[in-house]
């Protein structure tokens, strides 16, 4: 997929050693481990996790990775760039940088998803949408996000029209995969209410409103930028719980048919028609690791202070889904507690919980190369070392 240039550094010798990140604990008294791989159980399925290192002399700690053909790809948010290895983390290139040329990039590189075209979409700081060639070295395109065409209407209490909403961008650690997904030349992307400007249905005064009204998902139209249609309410569970700021944000994913959608509070996937955006399925079940308990404020004030405290997450939250259409596998990954292991579930076409296993931090599936899927990822700022995981999938 990406033309090799000169490397700029090797460190062959560090890629080949074992890192060992993450002692995994099986969902069943039967594991395995060698110096570089985990070997874990549920049922008669069982996934053997291994780490790929990535040859980068210097990376940023905000960035995700991506599988673009049969290379992996590191996307440099706040340096505009992209940082291009083989599957093994060989370095091939790095891509764009700050500028206005055609091979250059301005802004934050924020979310980005694959059109079929195999072009890359990203949604950046500008609050534009960039289309960039299927090599992520040339912008072939640029638009706004429209959102902002009908702010008139903001004081209306009409929740379904689209004027009312934003991008939904939350300012948290790179420790999802900023993922953009698209269907029917569509973006998938997070809406929100704006807070400070619609006094119907403001999150800080009237979560009620905000929580048992609000939509969560919009469609933006790739030809125009619009925003053009808002839908899917947050579920029961946050009228139940009040104060559940941290949970509002829902994770989406695609493939051909329709739309995943999967909210932090979980355990629920919901699966909508793209066509008339109605709710198909329900499926998904409590992580084996996940703690119950939630993380509730009396007042959103409250909950801003402790983002200003230094804000632990000691709690459990449901966090990015991928689907592998080829195979009919979905997979979801889960936050424990702390910066310790993540758990992550796969389930098969029926619907079926087949995998549900801890898994080392921040590990995202994006992807498969051949016979493995590929997760991201290791960014260790500390010893200066950046990888990728990969695993397989084996039914015995």
């Amino acid at each position: 997929m990406f033309k090799s240039e000169l490397k700029k550094g090797n460190i062959q010798a560090l890629r080949n050693a074992s890192l060992w990140l993450a002692v995994l604990v099986s969902c069943s008294p039967k594991e395995t481990t060698d110096s570089n791989t985990t070997t874990s159980f549920v049922g008669s399925h069982r996934i053997v996790i291994d780490t790929v290192l990535c040859e980068a002399e210097l990376f940023s700690m905000e960035g995700y990775f991506r599988v673009i053909g049969n290379n992996i790809a590191y996307i440099q948010s706040d340096l505009a760039s992209v940082l291009c290895f083989e599957a093994d983390g060989t370095w091939i290139k790095q891509t764009l940088g700050p500028g206005e040329g055609p091979d250059e990039s301005n802004g934050l590189l924020w979310y980005h998803g694959h059109l079929p075209d195999g072009q890359h979409l990203v949604f950046g700081s500008g609050y534009d949408f960039r289309l960039f060639d299927s090599e992520f070295s040339t912008v072939t395109d640029k638009f706004r996000f429209n959102w902002h065409s009908r702010l008139g209407i903001y004081e209306t209490s009409d929740l379904e029209d689209p004027g009312m909403y934003d991008f939904h961008y939350r300012d948290e650690p790179f420790i999802d995969s900023q993922w953009l997904p698209v269907i029917n030349n569509k973006a998938v992307v997070p809406v929100t209410i704006n807070d400070y400007v619609n006094p119907v249905a403001n999150l800080t005064k009237k979560p009620d409103a905000f929580f048992g009204h609000a939509n969560t998902i919009g469609l933006v139209d790739l030809e125009t930028g619009e925003l053009e249609t808002v839908f899917r309410k947050h579920p029961k569970g946050f009228l139940e719980n009040k104060w559940l700021y941290f949970y509002n944000y829902p994770y989406r994913a695609t493939d051909a048919k329709f739309i995943y959608v999967s909210d932090r509070l979980g355990p629920e996937i919901e699966v909508y028609d793209p066509d008339n955006l109605q709710l198909v399925e329900t499926f998904g079940q409590p992580g084996k690791y996940a703690n119950p308990d939630l993380d509730r404020y009396d007042s959103y004030e409250d909950f801003l202070s402790a983002l200003g405290s230094g804000y632990q997450i000691g709690f459990s939250y449901y966090t990015h889904i991928h689907v592998d259409s080829i195979n009919s596998i979905f997979f979801r990954s889960y936050h424990i507690k702390d910066t310790g292991p993540w758990g992550l579930q796969a389930y098969n076409a029926e619907r079926e919980l087949i995998i549900d296993s801890k898994v080392p931090f921040r590990f995202n599936v994006i992807g498969k190369i051949g016979d493995y899927y590929y997760a991201d990822g290791i960014r260790d700022e500390e010893n200066e070392i950046l990888g990728i995981y990969r695993f397989k999938i084996k039914n015995e």
